[in-house]
């Protein structure tokens, strides 16, 4: 696997989540805490709110945000990703 995304990567810890989306709003407090989300310090047009989700990056399946995360078949390490994307007009 290449090294290039691991720098980006951050550990989050699940405590406390029982579904996806619970999960997904840590991850966004995170990804905004070290400064990772540059779409978010740049600042996103308020119009056209940002989409939220995780996905696995294997199956590049998007995880619902009512999902149990006892039912999304993770497990301790797994690679997630979070993505933020900004809608057009």
């Amino acid at each position: 696997m290449d090294a290039q995304p691991l720098k980006r990567a951050v550990t989050v810890d699940t405590d406390g989540c029982a579904i996806v989306g619970d999960l997904k709003a840590r991850c966004l407090d995170a990804a905004v805490h070290t400064g990772l989300s540059a779409a978010l310090r740049t600042g996103l047009d308020t119009t056209w709110p940002p989409m939220v989700c995780l996905t696995d990056p294997a199956s590049d399946r998007k995880l619902a945000d009512d999902l149990p995360l006892d039912d999304a078949d993770l497990a301790d390490g797994d690679l997630l990703v979070l993505n933020i994307t900004s809608p057009s007009p």
